[in-house]
């Protein structure tokens, strides 16, 4: 599971409902040759395309596709209910490191994929669109999250936090200048605040503790995003996994893994609800 949570780890991800999971164990060897050669032919023509701006790096100079697919590795794996499938080369600038996590509830179809969020945005694109044509896959890109699974995330975690939190809020755009209000909570105040009521009611705590200060209905307004030292959610649908820390030992390690695994579940538990 660790192996997992390093691949997430500190990435940004967008969220996307699969319709099944795309292998058992690892992805089949016929796949993965497939992939690599058809994503080293697009690699090929956008090197082309944008041959200045390699002149310097005379050892990356490639003369066909197949140079471009000997540096390209696959790395496949499973983990109970997840799986994984990176992509990565020696030459980062043409091809970041693709990162896609599946995650499947235990006795239920509902399959989630995690996809890195990179430099090369089209390259990712293409690597979705090849994905479902190879592995047979029906990908759908939550565009938006449903507006109460930023609120649930945060009394879900609500005894996990371990620093400041930020809210930020869309605003009606009655001026034209202000499309949006951010709120900062002191982790002094989280503390207080989630032991109001219990802590699964951190987010109606902050919303009433604002409410007081402000008389502005935090709770009836739309979260465009949230921080924290845990996840940072957006609801464009996009989602990022804190990386750990330098000099976290072993047990630092299982605890960062299990607060991932939390999260996840936790999103395909509203997504389901909603």
């Amino acid at each position: 599971m660790e192996q997992v949570a390093k691949y997430l780890n500190g990435g940004t991800f967008k969220l996307y409902r699969a319709s099944g999971i795309p292998f058992t164990d690892r992805l089949p060897k016929k796949h993965r040759e497939t992939i690599v050669t058809e994503l080293a032919k697009y690699l090929y023509q956008i090197y082309k395309q944008n041959l200045s701006s390699y002149e310097e790096d005379v050892i990356l100079r490639y003369s066909s596709y197949r140079d471009i697919a000997n540096e390209i590795i696959t790395i496949s794996g499973s983990v109970d209910e997840l799986r994984y499938l990176v992509i990565k080369s020696r030459n980062s600038r043409l091809l970041p490191r693709q990162t896609f996590v599946f995650s499947k509830l235990e006795n239920n179809n509902d399959t989630l994929l995690f996809s890195r969020v990179t430099s090369k945005p089209e390259v990712n694109d293409y690597l979705l669109k090849l994905l479902q044509v190879q592995i047979d896959l029906i990908l759908i890109e939550y565009g938006a999250f449903p507006l109460h699974l930023i609120p649930s995330m945060i009394n879900k975690l609500s005894t996990r936090f371990h620093s400041d939190l930020r809210l930020v809020y869309e605003t009606p755009q009655l001026s034209g200048l202000l499309n949006s209000i951010q709120i900062e909570v002191p982790y002094t105040d989280v503390k207080e605040l989630r032991h109001r009521s219990g802590s699964d009611k951190l987010y109606a705590n902050i919303s009433r503790f604002m409410y007081e200060c402000t008389k502005i209905k935090f709770d009836k307004s739309k979260i465009k995003k949230f921080a924290s030292d845990v996840v940072n959610l957006s609801s464009n649908g996009r989602i990022n996994f804190h990386g750990k820390k330098e000099d976290a030992d072993n047990e630092d390690e299982k605890e960062e893994t299990a607060l991932i695994m939390e999260v996840i579940m936790h999103i395909h538990w509203v997504l389901n609800e909603g």
